[in-house]
């Protein structure tokens, strides 16, 4: 289904490239997207860590292709419930960057999140 571009549909195109192409950070360097993210040095120099975060990096390169995907066919409503997923993920990335003492991280994850998840909730991209 073709749609218009519009000015409202560049915050979810940002979103869907950073998600997208940022998570293939751990996959070059897991260490450093370890301490990027906000966990300390014993847990970015662990190699199970590093494991799990490549493994949980696939699944965010997942959404964000998921965002264009449904972007590129036509369903904006399909980017705004992403949207609204990511939402909770910032919350939850939030709770964790808290949990490990980086409370500014914690605040800007935790903003972040809740406007994507605004952002879908009301709309913005494809309209209730």
């Amino acid at each position: 289904m073709f749609h218009p571009f519009s000015i409202l549909h560049i915050p979810p195109l940002l979103i869907a490239t950073a998600t997208t192409f940022g998570g293939l950070w751990p996959f070059i360097n897991p260490h450093s997207a370890l301490l990027e993210f906000g966990f300390p040095k014993a847990t970015a120099t662990s190699k199970p860590a590093q494991s799990v975060m490549v493994v949980c990096s696939a699944r965010t390169t997942a959404t964000g292709a998921s965002i264009f995907a449904f972007y590129y066919m036509g369903d904006l409503k399909a980017v705004d419930v992403m949207l609204m997923v990511l939402g909770y993920v910032g919350a939850v990335d939030a709770y964790v960057c808290y949990g490990e003492g980086m409370r500014d991280k914690a605040v800007l994850r935790g903003v972040a999140g809740g406007v994507i998840a605004l952002w879908g909730v009301t709309g913005m991209t494809g309209g209730w």
